[in-house]
């Protein structure tokens, strides 16, 4: 039992996608509950996801509280240009949980985006929430492009870049160690599992695509 809700659990793979250019991309991240934080020393609690997670403010605040926030730890942050999704412009900028630090588009655009626009923030490339050590470039967004002529692209995509075994193993292990639901237990995860964890989550991962591609028309998922 605690083997498959270990399993299920896991996410085994960081997602390269186009949502990364916008705010709405923070949705696939988000947990079923937000993290409640408050800093010792400080007026500062906040029930975080990461849709209204502004790294800078939450940065700024550990620093001043009574512990502290280890240079270390903000000087790592900091290089890898920890920005979160709180400074990228939203699709849809009616939309009241958009933050106001959402970037603005030059022609001061309400509701959705305009098309041209969004083949601009494509063209450029995305980052993920660490902008300096997630760079996605367009190549690898969008497919069959033709941007000089017609600002178009055929096909949007999203890479999957799984885990290795090995650093499966090292996830399962950890989790092991500080579960309360699997201290009770003498299972010790082995490298087998970390292999069976892959194939399943390959599996369920393909039949998902399959059921979507069954209720979309005139769209091709490959």
């Amino acid at each position: 039992i605690v083997r498959r809700l270990l399993f299920g659990q896991m996410n085994p793979c960081v997602v390269l996608t186009v949502m990364d250019c916008f705010w709405e991309g923070s949705f696939q991240h988000n947990p079923d509950q937000p993290l409640e934080i408050s800093v010792e020393g400080r007026d500062y609690r906040r029930l975080i996801n990461w849709s209204n997670l502004n790294p800078h403010e939450l940065m700024d605040e550990l620093s001043k509280g009574k512990y502290g926030l280890d240079d270390g730890v903000k000087t790592g942050l900091e290089s890898a240009g920890f920005d979160g999704y709180f400074f990228k412009p939203c699709l849809h900028s009616d939309n009241p949980e958009c933050p106001s630090t959402a970037q603005k588009w030059a022609n001061g655009f309400n509701g959705t985006i305009p098309e041209t626009n969004i083949t601009e923030a494509l063209l450029k490339g995305c980052t993920g929430y660490a902008s300096a050590a997630m760079v996605w470039p367009s190549q690898i967004l969008v497919s069959g492009t033709d941007w000089e002529s017609s600002g178009s692209s055929k096909a949007v995509q999203a890479i999957f870049r799984l885990h290795s075994e090995a650093e499966i193993l090292k996830t399962l292990e950890a989790y092991v160690g500080s579960s309360k639901t699997a201290s009770p237990t003498e299972w010790k995860p082995t490298i087998n599992d970390a292999i069976q964890l892959l194939k399943e989550w390959r599996k369920e991962f393909s039949e998902r695509v399959y059921e979507f591609e069954e209720r979309l028309e005139h769209t091709v998922v490959h």
